[in-house]
């Protein structure tokens, strides 16, 4: 009858997972806050390296620094690179002349498209909050400019989107500004349908696979194992959407929390398997849930 009852609990999980995966858009883990911003570049000459992205901006501006050394040490940049340089109509380097911003040195490159990650520490806001309009910028490999785009509005026509992606064809002239709803706060967004059903698939998903991995290290009865895990994410959710640290430095603090949580946990309610193991089970289960949510993060596969 238990064996049953296990079956059942993971073909639920199956099918909940495959009818209604496809129409959230979130991540397995908890999404990135609206100071991801991602671009994409279709159609890129074959000697275009990097992408950066320019924004109005002066040294009167809160977010501007002479130069982002972190930025330019990742990129083997220096103050004579004509990205650096760059100054034209007021646009400058976000990449080099903003502070607390993290900007992937090197884009990745397929097939002429080429893609960005920019992250913005500025408390989890989004890039709206910096400026109203964004250039594209088009580089070689040694930071000089081989082509620049029209401006463009990352403004949002309503208080419950902000700007999280920009496409740009490189043989066009203007880029498209693509925009997310809100996943916190008090919009009614924050607590629509589509939310909870995206919240649910999350855990789900995540849940799923560290029970699924309990399954060879004996853990019984698994209902333990899934009681704890939807515990420890939500609260893992919580604290990454409650912004009170930089969404990289969240994820890393909440792992270790969950990690230390759930070894905790089992080692009271699985007494009869050895520390080690409960160790090492603890240790691949949440990898390997981590590394789907990271899998998904990389390839920009539903992101909220």
């Amino acid at each position: 009858m238990r064996k049953v009852k296990t079956l059942f609990l993971f073909l639920t999980i199956g099918i909940f997972c495959i009818f209604f995966t496809p129409l959230c858009v979130a991540y397995a883990n908890s999404p990135p806050p609206p100071s991801y911003f991602y671009s994409y570049v279709t159609n890129a000459d074959e000697n275009v390296r990097y992408i950066d992205i320019l924004i109005k901006i002066d040294s009167n501006n809160e977010y501007y620094t002479d130069l982002n050394t972190a930025n330019a040490s990742a990129h083997g940049f220096s103050r004579s690179t004509p990205i650096v340089a760059y100054n034209q109509d007021g646009y400058m380097s976000t990449s080099f002349h903003c502070k607390d911003v993290q900007s992937s040195p090197n884009s990745q490159q397929s097939n002429s498209e080429l893609t960005k990650d920019m992250i913005l520490n500025n408390g989890n806001k989004p890039i709206s909050t910096m400026t109203k309009t964004i250039k594209i910028a088009l580089l070689d490999r040694d930071g000089k400019l081989l082509k620049v785009s029209n401006a463009v509005s990352v403004t949002p026509t309503d208080d419950d989107t902000f700007p999280r992606t920009v496409r740009y064809n490189a043989g066009s002239e203007t880029p498209t500004i693509e925009f997310s709803p809100y996943y916190h706060g008090y919009s009614a967004m924050a607590f629509s349908f589509l939310f909870i059903l995206a919240y649910l698939t999350r855990m789900t998903i995540s849940v799923a696979i560290e029970a699924l991995v309990a399954v060879p290290f004996k853990m019984r009865p698994l209902r333990k194992v899934v009681v704890i895990n939807i515990v420890t994410q939500i609260i893992l959710f919580a604290f990454i959407r409650s912004g009170t640290v930089s969404y990289t430095d969240s994820v890393i603090i909440g792992e270790i929390f969950v990690f230390i949580t759930e070894f905790v946990a089992y080692l009271f309610l699985f007494k009869h398997i050895s520390k080690p193991k409960l160790a090492l089970y603890t240790v691949i289960a949440n990898t390997i849930s981590l590394a789907v949510g990271l899998i998904f993060n990389y390839f920009h596969f539903l992101i909220g």
